[in-house]
């Protein structure tokens, strides 16, 4: 580690190893580590993550301020991600899953063979403060010492004196390095970058100053008795057996508040997403959402005939589900054309014995809420799949909107999917139409 007060040894040992950076760091230290810190931000690896970018450049620029915070998870929380200054860390494990993400994203940077020689950034493994390594002369890049920071100059034989920059040089070229970065990254930034549709789709509600709420749908659960077990386990496949008496103790509710696993894909899917942009957000299953919680809040909407929500607030779209009159099939209908009925699935419950399987997503700025919202439902969980891996996966979601008007992401939009199941899986989904207003 560098020293504030380095001696004689350490200086001649400075040529064979890497030095670390400890605060306080003088002027053009700083400004070195902030150059290189404007580096990473500009690299993919944290240039598509905003939580990660506002994450590193906060721990770095308290590990360069005269009177550092403590860098403490739930202070953390609190002053990157607006969590409450008392929120439960135990439960919302944000700063520790970012560090961990700037963690594999460090090191896939300085993998590259490209930037194995820049000043290095480290976020050590339990602890949230940044080290800073300078490579040694050897590895031709800046080092400091006694006298500040030196630089070979890449001529071999050269005198020991026309070999270095005087730290007064270096800090000026440095300087002047940042300023042409902070300047260039100005102009790009009021040419301003080409945001994709999967930006716009979900620039609503990642840019929501208020946690978006997810709602998933629910499930009832209901035990039986021995006897039913054996009875449902035992019965003939044609379906010819005697009709089973059922006694009144032998069917308990054991309750609602269940989700599937295809629910609780779709919100790891969507948790991961909002978490990369620093998005706070809450889950809640349907019979737990009330009006005026959809009222507070942008929302995301999971599943279709297991949240009310979906069918209640997607009542209007163009796209609905609809039931037959004589319960034999699922219909996507189309309002537009009611006789068209070729998107349909043959009675799928209980068995769920399909061979594919459609889908609605659907981004509605509703009238009723005053709130965006996003749903993701199919007619079975291999629909939902198929509708969260739309939502959620770039390639997908920017090949379904190529053909979009000019202005959509300023409207609403529904899109109908259908998807192959093979072997008790969802394959990717597929459009089958689009609408938007």
């Amino acid at each position: 580690m560098i020293s504030n007060r380095p001696v004689l040894d350490e200086r001649e040992r400075s040529a064979q190893r890497p030095l670390r950076g400890i605060p306080p760091f003088d002027g053009d230290q700083q400004a070195a580590i902030r150059l290189q810190a404007r580096r990473l931000a500009e690299n993919p690896a944290f240039r598509t993550s905003k939580r990660c970018r506002l994450f590193l450049e906060h721990v770095i620029e308290q590990s360069l301020a005269e009177s550092p915070e403590p860098l403490k998870e739930r202070v953390l929380g609190n002053k990157v991600f607006g969590r409450e200054p008392s929120y439960d860390t135990a439960a919302d494990p944000v700063v520790r899953v970012t560090a961990g993400e700037i963690r594999r994203r460090l090191g896939q940077y300085y993998a590259e063979p490209a930037h194995q020689h820049e000043l290095r950034v480290d976020l050590p493994a339990g602890s949230y403060t940044p080290t800073f390594t300078w490579p040694s002369v050897h590895e031709k890049d800046a080092t400091f010492g006694e006298e500040g920071p030196q630089r070979t100059s890449g001529i071999a034989g050269a005198p020991a004196g026309a070999r270095q920059l005087s730290g007064r040089v270096f800090g000026l070229a440095l300087a002047c390095l940042a300023v042409i970065a902070l300047v260039g990254t100005m102009l790009a930034s009021s040419a301003g970058r080409k945001d994709t549709a999967f930006d716009l789709f979900w620039a609503p509600l990642v840019q929501s100053k208020v946690p978006v709420l997810v709602c998933t749908g629910s499930n009832d659960l209901y035990e039986l008795s021995e006897r039913l077990r054996n009875a449902v386990d035992t019965a003939s496949p044609a379906g010819d057996t005697a009709a089973l008496t059922i006694l009144p103790d032998e069917v308990q509710r054991v309750g609602a508040r269940y989700v599937s696993v295809t629910d609780a894909v779709a919100i790891a899917r969507l948790a991961a997403l909002l978490h990369e942009h620093g998005t706070p957000y809450h889950v809640r299953e349907n019979r737990a959402t009330s009006f005026a919680d959809l009222r507070a809040s942008p929302t995301i909407l999971v599943g279709m005939f297991s949240n009310a929500w979906t069918l209640e607030l997607g009542s209007e779209f163009r796209y609905v589900p609809f039931p037959t009159p004589d319960g034999e099939r699922i219909v996507i209908q189309d309002r537009q054309q009611p006789e068209r009925a070729d998107w349909y699935l043959q009675r799928p419950w209980p068995a769920l014995n399909v061979t594919h399987d459609y889908a609605l997503v659907s981004r509605v700025l509703d009238r009723v809420t005053g709130n965006m919202v996003v749903m993701g439902a199919g007619i079975t969980p291999f629909g939902t799949t198929a509708a969260l891996e739309l939502l959620t996966s770039p390639q997908y979601l920017e090949r379904a909107l190529a053909d979009a008007p000019r202005d959509w992401a300023e409207g609403n939009l529904q899109i109908v999917l259908k998807t192959r199941v093979i072997d008790g899986a969802a394959g990717p989904p597929r459009v089958l139409a689009t609408h938007f207003w």
